[in-house]
This record gives structure tokens, sequence and C-alpha cells, in this order.
């Protein structure tokens, strides 16, 4: 999960870290969004 501050409004967006692959075969962490962002009352 991950919180994001701005203008004093506080917003939720749920994510997911996942290994992948470049074209090039090279490794990294990529963040997908599965769903936000949401205002926090």
């Amino acid at each position: 999960m991950s919180t994001i501050w701005q203008s004093g409004h506080r917003r939720m967006t749920l994510v997911k870290w996942q290994m992948s692959t470049r074209p090039d075969m090279n490794l990294f962490v990529e963040r997908v969004v599965l769903a936000g962002p949401i205002e926090i009352v």
C-alpha cells in the first residue's frame, strides 16, 4: 500500500509489487496499481 499526501488531502492506492523482465532480459521490480487512489476522510 502506498499513501500519497497532496494539498492536505490524504489518498491511498493499493499496489502490487512483482518481479518482471525487460525485452533485454534484465530483471526489475514492477509496481502495478490495483485500485485507487481513493480519498481518506
